[in-house]
This record gives structure tokens, sequence and C-alpha cells, in this order.
């Protein structure tokens, strides 16, 4: 399902991604598993942060997302990186000419979709990060996510006998504000929970960083795990 990029979303993504170093951890994580210096995809890249880590240690990077305001957003920011290449469409749809040495399905979805395309479009080996947890990170109760987690990627490798690797970690990815205003506006857009989030409610999660640029923040651990597996030994 595709995610719909609204101005507010991008905006408080812009703020996450600036405050923390979520998307250069990810890249760390990665690095090791994939050729460097080869050629890569990002497929469902977003807004293309993770995307922008990886540029500096391959001749290419496909960013590949349905969403076209995302993808401008990422090539607002590369300016004129020559090693990155952008696709706008559903990657199932979009086989690279020669296969790319390695892809990365980051919070992807579907397990059986990420096995068909690696197949169809690698020639060697696959990242996929996945939620840990299923419980919605930014929500007042404990609101559960009706999506796929590494569970269900897991057991379709052991169906299909294909080997991999399973890392867990547990990366900071909270939320900066600049006023408590921002805040409840931020919980009201994302919260999944029937109740609407009122202002006691969201200024109890919330701590004073003593920055000038953004004095609240709102602190989230987020509970990934990294499978990574060879798309050749995929039947």
């Amino acid at each position: 399902m595709m995610y719909e990029w609204k101005t507010e979303h991008i905006r408080f993504m812009r703020d996450a991604a600036a405050y923390g170093n979520y998307h250069q951890k990810l890249a760390e994580k990665l690095l090791p598993h994939l050729k460097q210096g080869g050629r890569i995809c990002d497929a469902g890249c977003g807004m293309g942060y993770l995307t922008q880590a990886l540029l500096p240690y391959f001749s290419e990077v496909t960013a590949c997302d349905i969403s076209a305001k995302a993808l401008d957003e990422l090539r607002y920011r590369a300016g004129g990186e020559s090693n990155l290449r952008t696709i706008c469409g559903d990657i199932a749809d979009n086989p690279p000419t020669v296969p790319y040495d390695g892809m990365v399905f980051c919070l992807f979805g579907a397990p059986g979709l990420v096995l068909r395309v690696a197949k169809q479009q690698c020639s060697g080996v696959v990242c996929v990060i996945c939620r840990g947890s299923l419980r919605h990170r930014f929500s007042i109760g404990e609101e559960v996510l009706h999506t796929d987690g590494v569970g269900n990627l897991e057991q379709l490798l052991k169906k299909n006998v294909i080997p991999f690797s399973r890392e867990e970690f547990t990366p900071e990815f909270g939320q900066p504000f600049r006023t408590r205003q921002e805040a409840v506006a931020f919980f009201r857009l994302y919260n999944c929970g029937d109740a609407s989030p009122t202002e006691e409610d969201v200024a109890a999660q919330l701590t004073e960083t003593g920055r000038t640029d953004f004095p609240f923040y709102l602190p989230q651990k987020k509970d990934l795990a990294l499978l990574c597996f060879d798309s050749r030994d995929i039947p």
C-alpha cells in the first residue's frame, strides 16, 4: 500500500532526520553486507534519507518509490550527486537492464513481494530491515500495527530453505518539536487510536532538550531486525 507523503509528514520527517543520526546508523548496519563500490537499489525509499547515507559507498544507488513528492525531496537534498538514480513507480514494474549487485528493503511490506522482486532484479545480497515490534510508536495507547513484522519474513525464508542472517537492533528515532502545540499536532496526525490525544497526554511524553531550535523531544526507540540473504538462493 502506498504511503501518502503529505506536507505535514514531510515537515516532521525533515526535523527528525536533522535532529538525530538514525539513517546513518541504518547505513552502518547495512554496509558490511553489501558490495561496496557496486550498484544497489533502495526499494520503497520514501524521502530517501537512507539512500543519501549510502551514496558515498557505491558507484550507483537507485532510489525507487511510488511517491513523486518524496523523490523530489531526495533530489533536492542530494543536489548534483552523480551516482544517484531515481525511479518513480512500483519497484516490481521497473526492473533494471542489468541486475543490481545488492538491494535494500527498509520497512517495505509484504515478504512475498520482497522475494519476488529480489529474485528478478538482484544478483547479490538482499538486506531487509523489518519491524521487530508491531506496537505503534506514536499513539497514546498501546495500538498495534496491522502490518508485516520480522516474523513473517523469517517464516517465509525458512519455508523456502533460504539461508539468512538476522540481527536485532534498537536505534533512537524520536521526534523533535519547536513548541508543545506542534507536538500535539504531530500526535493527532499519527495517532491510530480512537481518542484524540489531549495536550496533557502529549506533554507527559515529552522531554526538554535545552536546545533553542527544538526545545521539546519525544524519545522513541525503534525495534528493528536486519535480515540478509543471497538472492541467488531464492528458488
